[in-house]
């Protein structure tokens, strides 16, 4: 459901153009805000936790910054490009979860993070070649 979602996501964000990135993300934004007040106003069992509003609030930050970016380098170059290098998102993630959290990460994790960089730097070759 989530990889549907997610390519539904940018797919439609590809349609939106790109004359007005604020716009684009704004109303990206907002659609989810709004999906997510449906959800909360129809779940009488969930309860207000300011931890998990803050928290929230900050990541729903970070990925208006992320969604702008992205927005901005589809506008330049190739969507497929733009979508493939800004799936690396997961890598900070875990890199964040390492230092931060200090959650452990295993020798095939780190095998893995090594090989998603390496197919992220071999897209982006193949976009850089052909212009």
């Amino acid at each position: 459901m989530a990889m549907v979602a997610w390519g539904l996501w940018a797919f439609f964000l590809r349609l939106a153009g790109s004359a007005n990135y604020y716009l684009t993300a704004a109303a990206s934004t907002t659609g989810g805000a709004v999906l997510m007040l449906i959800a909360f106003l129809i779940r009488p069992n969930w309860t207000f936790q300011w931890q998990a509003a803050v928290w929230g609030f900050v990541g729903g930050m970070a990925g208006t910054c992320g969604l702008f970016a992205y927005l901005a380098a589809a506008a330049v170059g190739k969507t497929s490009l733009a979508v493939t290098l800004s799936a690396l998102y997961p890598v900070v993630t875990i890199l964040l979860s390492f230092v931060i959290l200090g959650e452990r990460v295993t020798l095939v994790q780190w095998i893995g993070i090594l090989l998603a960089l390496i197919g992220i730097a071999l897209i982006g070759w193949e976009g850089l070649t052909e212009g």
